[in-house]
């Protein structure tokens, strides 16, 4: 186009010449980069972000340092190097041990007082025994077999067997529940019977239960508990046949768990 017929369309058109003059005027996009100004070696001259070599976020206190973990930590802090994270190690295992030793001191003094409590239960009991009614029952009994044992004594089998030996004593227990069993006349000696089979009975489930301390119950009853049996469980068994299944049950079951105990 000449420039007469530019002139000629310019005063034709003046507002399409005078956009055409705005965009002439504009930068071009890649003037206005500034990397685009610094020529190609503009990628080495910039610094390169480094890369973070840390996988595990920092740990941040309140002062604003960082504990940096790093790839190689095994979350075992006692392995850490930073004197912080190694006292926060040390004084959470002493809280623990000192907690563990707490509840161990704290069973062992449940468990003591248990036992103390149980004591003082069997001690009262071995007051009760001490009382005359008692005394006098074992008094009067003592006196009933010793007069039985006397006159039976040419048929007490010394040389026997322990089966010969069980059937005299229950023998000697029979008697002594009939009239014929010595001198004391026989409803005055039943009483006395039934005040130790009670007091007995009492022991026998005191330790059964757990109630009272089975190491001081055998130290004061046990024997007699023993003796009583050897002599009166023959007497038991018709009590139990003639309507009575529970006569002297906790006495028997005390009498074998000690006799166990002492077999061993």
């Amino acid at each position: 186009m000449t420039k007469p017929e530019a002139e000629r369309k310019a005063n034709e058109n003046p507002a399409a010449s005078e956009r055409a003059g705005t965009i002439a005027k504009l930068p071009s996009a890649k003037a206005a980069d500034p990397a685009n100004d610094a020529g190609p070696d503009a990628d080495e001259a910039a610094p390169r972000r480094k890369v973070r070599i840390y996988s595990m976020p920092d740990e941040a206190y309140p002062d604003g340092t960082t504990v940096i973990t790093d790839d190689f930590n095994d979350g075992n802090p006692f392995n850490e190097r930073d004197w912080r994270v190694l006292l926060n190690a040390w004084v959470g295992f002493l809280l623990r041990v000192v907690l563990v030793l707490a509840a161990a001191f704290s069973v062992f003094q449940y468990l003591a007082q248990r036992e103390e409590t149980r004591v003082s239960e069997t001690l009262k009991l071995v007051d009760l025994w001490e009382q005359d009614q008692y005394q006098g029952a074992q008094q009067a009994l003592r006196n009933r077999l010793a007069e039985l044992n006397r006159q039976y004594a040419d048929e007490f089998p010394a040389n026997g067997s322990d089966a010969e030996k069980a059937f005299y004593f229950r023998r000697i227990g029979d008697v002594a529940m009939t009239a014929e069993g010595g001198t004391m006349p026989l409803p005055e000696f039943e009483e006395h019977f039934g005040r130790l089979v009670y007091f007995l009975n009492r022991i026998a489930f005191c330790v059964g239960e757990n109630i009272c301390s089975e190491k001081v119950s055998d130290a004061y009853f046990a024997d007699y508990a023993v003796s009583f049996w050897r002599y009166f469980s023959g007497y038991a068994a018709k009590q139990r046949k003639g309507g009575n299944p529970n006569f002297a049950k906790a006495i028997e079951e005390y009498v074998k768990d000690f006799e166990a105990k002492t077999a061993q």
